[in-house]
């Protein structure tokens, strides 16, 4: 009966990895276009802080809000700003924003950022799961971590199809952020605001300075 058991959940976490490896083999070797039956697409936002929220929101004033619809915004508790700037920038409805807790402060010891990370999870997976987003969009926070974590489960197990489009800093001139060194291989798109970080890096697409 145990070795069955077992057999069973080998069985199980092979049959996950296999699909794990597919999905990014297809993000890697097969890259699409964006396949939505809908006239629109719901969009989650992740916004950071600082420059961060203020590039964002200048890649967003080039967006067609009629494609991209519903908007869901995504700040960290500790981000009030953000949340402002939000309500400034969207002057009607189709829009929603939510609070997830920050995966990793400034500074903050990459031991603790462990036990930081795994609650931020908490709350990422309840807004991915609530809203079930067609795009996720974002330029580097670290909360955007967790979130693309969870859309790529989405895809895993065949619930969502969906499309993640990362977008490298502006002050990003020639190396990747940490974060953009741990998303690289894991996002659809992955595009960079200067020509030099397109030849370092293969799968980066430059498309001139978005910011």
């Amino acid at each position: 009966m145990v070795s069955l058991l077992l057999l069973s959940y080998g069985v199980i976490f092979t049959i996950f990895i296999l699909r794990t490896a597919f999905v990014l083999y297809q993000i890697n070797f097969c890259p699409g276009p964006l396949n939505i039956k809908a006239k629109s697409a719901k969009t989650m936002i992740v916004l950071g802080s600082g420059g961060h929220t203020t590039e964002m929101f200048k890649l967003l004033s080039t967006l067609n809000f009629e494609k991209y619809y519903p908007r869901i915004y995504v700040v960290t508790y500790s981000d009030p700003l953000s949340q402002g700037k939000v309500a400034e920038f969207e002057k009607g409805d189709g829009y929603a924003v939510e609070k997830v807790p920050r995966s990793r402060k400034v500074g903050q010891s990459y031991f603790t950022s462990v036990f930081t990370f795994l609650w931020a999870c908490v709350g990422s997976c309840r807004i991915v799961v609530h809203h079930l987003p067609d795009v996720i969009l974002c330029n580097g926070p670290g909360i955007c971590l967790p979130l693309i974590l969870f859309m790529l489960l989405l895809r895993v197990f065949s619930l969502k199809q969906n499309r993640i489009v990362y977008v490298e800093s502006f002050c990003r001139v020639k190396t990747l952020s940490l974060t953009g060194k741990i998303l690289y291989r894991l996002v659809d798109d992955f595009v960079v605001n200067w020509k030099e970080l397109s030849h370092m890096y293969p799968r980066a697409i430059y498309v001139g300075r978005l910011f």
